[in-house]
């Protein structure tokens, strides 16, 4: 997984498709370990469109697979090892990186998962 997101941007868009919905059904039958999705580190300088486009796919098929409040579960999950698999995919280091990820998962369908970056976000210490 680390090697293929580490280099997504190689891969034409159809391609690009395939492959996240390859892993999408490999996370969402457990057949490997969400922990793989510590790769992923959702800001505007660490992703590409192509990285935004494949991490699109991957949740939206996960989402359909699992149900969006199964899958808000799963990411949100006490297990420390999943918190830590995340922490990149929901990013609270400041406002602009939490706003970017707030708009990206809104603009895919996926609002409902930011609901705890929302609330961060109101409270945050900055």
């Amino acid at each position: 997984f680390e090697s293929c997101y580490e280099n997504i941007h190689r891969y034409e868009t159809s391609h690009l498709r395939n492959i996240a919905h390859f892993f999408a059904h490999q996370l969402t039958t457990n057949a490997l370990h969400w922990s793989v999705l510590k790769a992923i580190v959702l800001t505007e300088g660490t992703t590409t469109s192509s990285s935004r486009i494949f991490l699109k796919i991957l949740l939206q098929d996960m989402a359909e697979n699992l149900g969006l409040k199964t899958l808000n579960e799963k990411l949100k999950s006490n297990d420390p090892r999943m918190s830590e698999a995340v922490r990149g995919m929901f990013p609270r280091d400041n406002a602009k990186s939490i706003r970017f990820a707030i708009n990206y998962y809104t603009s895919i369908g996926l609002g409902a998962i930011t609901e705890e970056m929302r609330e961060w976000l109101k409270t945050a210490p900055w």
